[in-house]
């Protein structure tokens, strides 16, 4: 004020002394012009600090109103105004007339954050894209900056695909609300981050790869990796290891593990997903024979980092896709594998059944070729192996895989079987094998006795001389001999005690067998011929 006041009466007392020379019209010109000029440079300079940012708020009734249901209105109109003033000297036309001037604090993003930006005013989207975040190729990070150029590209309430980035950022708060402290994706070593866009047009055919179908019969496809512009749906390219700035309102990052992971049938009902091991009900399998029980297994599969787009356009997650895929083809296969086999079997042969579900499961997820590739010196070490290995590929082929999957199958166990615990006839079975393997055991050891005692009958003979005396030793020696039949007859008997009968009714030919070899071996020595 003072300024004015010194100008003012700087500039009449320069208008008296030319009045002489220049006559009153041209000095009060002067006078008035300079006043004038003061003036308005007063009222138009303004200061703006360091820190800073002006927000001007335009109220001159001569200026153009707000278009209806808007608030922030361009330059020189009535309203907050889009553009704003950084620091330092600004000449703002009559601001300190018709303008209330606001200074603001600029905006910080922390380091490992983003800012999320909505939009509050700005042209209103179709309703087809409300509430989903404005993906329009004219507004950059220049523009959001710059709120008047925003409005003149036709910029949209709501969400922004550009984010803020660590740092000072001068933005219009009256214009943009950012969301502080959004967290950077990050991705853990092992995995990777699949992108899932939510902005965007829907793509054309021409802008899609086919993956294949869905458990649902429905065909699924990813964006391929040349398309730059925005476009809903799975893109290829994939996020490494590290920390990622990623518009979490626009994109959906879904993280893969790309580590074996550990899918482990273990017969409980519940269901455990984390980490890189996924807990699940085991299947009930039923024998050849007709006993029943679940088989806890554990498969260990792989996703490779260029396959997990795939993976997840097929499941949703990996957890998902597991569930919803792998699983099934684990149930279907051991169900069949196991009917098809006696129980029997899983004592002696457990192995070449694993090995059969193994191949077969590779089959059915990543194709016979690769089930090829992956099978062991050891399963084609012999003709018989091979010609197991293609049972495997050939079962696996028996389901109805329209198209095979993005993964990797590394290996395929039965996890131990407690038939303990089961009860009911696979008990049953397991103490009737329990007692067969007893009374085999103790079958030989009398075996042995009794090829003892023959050639201790034959070293006999060979010593006597006497006709009568042979025959004497012959007898004793039978009779010996007799008592180790006895005895594992005896033994038989009491390991199988109390077993019912129809569970022995497998096992009677083999213990018939076992006797009868014992007995043939002692009826072996009375025909020992006589030395001469």
């Amino acid at each position: 004020m003072w300024i004015f006041v010194g100008v003012t009466i700087g500039a009449l007392l320069w208008s008296f002394a030319t009045l002489p020379f220049l006559g009153w019209l041209a000095s009060t010109t002067i006078f008035l012009a300079i006043v004038v000029a003061v003036l308005t440079a007063l009222v138009s300079f303004v200061k703006v600090p360091a820190n800073r940012y002006l927000q001007v708020t335009w109220s001159f009734f001569l200026s153009p109103r707000p278009k209806p249901g808007h608030f922030i209105v361009p330059q020189w109109h009535q309203g907050i105004w889009a553009k704003i003033f950084g620091p330092g000297w600004r000449w703002i036309w009559f601001v300190r007339l018709f303008g209330r001037r606001q200074l603001r604090e600029f905006t910080e993003i922390k380091p490992d954050t983003y800012g999320l930006i909505e939009a509050l005013d700005g042209e209103v989207p179709p309703p087809e894209r409300r509430q989903v975040v404005s993906s329009k190729e004219e507004i950059t990070y220049e523009t959001i900056t710059d709120g008047q150029e925003f409005l003149k590209r036709g910029g949209e309430k709501g969400y922004q695909l550009v984010i803020l980035y660590p740092g000072i950022h001068i933005i219009n708060r009256e214009l943009f609300r950012v969301g502080l402290d959004q967290k950077v994706v990050e991705i853990a070593p092992g995995k990777v981050g699949v992108i899932i866009a939510s902005v965007g047009e829907d793509p054309t055919e021409d802008d899609l790869i086919p993956v294949g179908h869905n458990v649902h019969g429905q065909a699924i496809s990813i964006l391929k990796p040349e398309i730059k512009e925005e476009k809903r749906g799975i893109r290829s390219e994939i996020l490494l290891p590290g920390k990622h700035l990623v518009n979490r309102q626009a994109y959906r990052v879904e993280i893969v593990d790309v580590t074996p992971t550990r899918v482990v049938l273990d017969g409980r009902t519940e269901t455990t997903l984390g980490g890189n091991r996924i807990t699940l009900g085991a299947p009930e399998v039923t024998t050849k024979d007709g006993f029943s029980f679940p088989m806890n297994g554990e498969v260990v599969i792989q996703v490779q980092p260029v396959n997990a787009p795939k993976v997840i356009a097929f499941g949703g997650t990996l957890a998902e896709f597991i569930q919803d895929i792998v699983v099934p083809y684990i149930d279907d296969i051991s169900k069949t594998t196991v009917s098809e086999r006696p129980l029997a079997e899983f004592f002696g042969e457990r192995k070449k059944i694993r090995d059969f579900i193994e191949i077969a499961i590779r089959t059915a997820l990543e194709g016979p070729d690769e089930a090829r590739s992956a099978l062991s010196p050891e399963q084609l070490s012999t003709e018989e192996a091979k010609k197991d290995a293609e049972e495997a590929i050939a079962h696996g082929r028996r389901l109805d895989v329209r198209e095979y999957y993005p993964i990797k199958v590394n290996t395929f166990r039965i996890l131990q079987l407690n038939f303990e615990t089961l009860g009911g006839p696979v008990q049953q079975f397991v103490q009737v094998r329990t007692r067969e393997a007893t009374a085999n055991q103790e079958v030989a050891t009398v075996q042995a006795e009794t090829k003892v005692a023959e050639e201790r009958v034959k070293l006999a003979e060979q010593q006597a001389t006497a006709d009568e005396q042979p025959n004497l030793i012959r007898a004793q020696f039978q009779a010996k001999a007799a008592e180790p039949l006895e005895k594992s007859i005896t033994i038989i008997k009491k390991s199988l005690a109390g077993t019912p009968v129809e569970a022995l009714t497998p096992f009677v030919p083999s213990l018939i067998q076992l006797v009868d070899a014992v007995s043939d071996r002692i009826r072996g020595v009375g025909s020992t011929t006589t030395p001469k």
